[in-house]
């Protein structure tokens, strides 16, 4: 038997999730007792250096989110599995999305004494959307093109989060989130240097905004599908995180959401 529920979250940081939990009887004295390792998180398409950061980020918000839970680094991980098994298991599971029989034989006995709970997490979308690109002017006496405003620049994911269970065997939650972070320059902020004009090919008058340091980090656009997903666990939670606290890029907008649960 399965459970579902599905959450509306408020726009802005996190669109929704979708949580499927097999009937395990999992509890929060569970998790404790036994604790959970974060095997990895990966990025469909993208090549393993975009890891360690993502890996980063969800380790700090399980720790801060459910300090009453033993979590073990991918670290430990990649030690006790040895670093050619690790990365041929998360290459694998970046592109299949699940785990072989094989790999959760090797899990299993690798992590035997260390944890009984195990997480993975694949971002299967990462997509950027720049609005309000502004003006510009070119100039036939001077050749410049000018400048142009900082635009709104959002980054939305989603991410499939799958607990596996190494004592029976099987994946006993799989949920998914979407979720994104945006950047809204303060009023006032100046236009972008020439530098910053990129020509579109065979345009050279006609250049369009091409956002860098402007842009969210894929670590700022998942923050809020970490937390909900340490928020899924089971026990209790702890109150919305600060702006002390986030691990958020200074200057971009990522606000927790409230839940609100739909009928079935």
């Amino acid at each position: 038997m399965l459970l579902y529920a599905l959450v509306a979250l408020i726009p802005g940081c996190a669109a929704e999730r979708q949580v499927v939990t097999a009937e395990s009887g999992l509890t929060a004295d569970m998790l404790r007792a036994d604790g959970i390792a974060l095997v990895g998180v990966t990025v469909v398409d993208e090549v393993e250096q975009i890891r360690p950061p993502l890996v980063e980020a969800m380790e700090r918000s399980l720790l801060y989110w459910r300090p009453d839970i033993a979590v073990t680094s991918a670290g430990r991980v990649r030690d006790q599995l040895g670093a050619p098994t690790y990365r041929r298991m998360l290459a694998g599971f970046q592109q299949s999305g699940m785990l072989t029989e094989s790999d959760r034989a090797e899990l299993s006995a690798a992590l035997q004494n260390v944890a009984r709970y195990l997480i993975l997490a694949r971002v299967e979308r990462d997509a950027i959307k720049v609005r309000g690109r502004g003006t510009f002017r070119s100039s036939s006496t001077s050749g410049t093109h000018g400048s142009i405003g900082v635009g709104v620049s959002s980054r939305n994911t989603k991410v499939r989060v799958l607990l596996y269970d190494t004592e029976v065997g099987r994946t006993i939650q799989s949920a998914v989130y979407t979720s994104s972070s945006d950047f809204v320059p303060p009023e006032g902020t100046p236009p972008l240097p020439r530098p910053s004009m990129i020509p579109r090919p065979g345009q050279q008058s006609e250049p369009h905004y091409e956002p860098a340091s402007h842009l969210p980090t894929l670590v700022d656009a998942l923050l809020e599908a970490f937390r909900a997903f340490a928020q899924d666990l089971p026990g209790p939670v702890l109150p919305p995180l600060d702006a002390a606290d986030s691990s958020a890029t200074p200057g971009f907008r990522v606000t927790p959401a409230t839940p609100e649960i739909l009928p079935r």
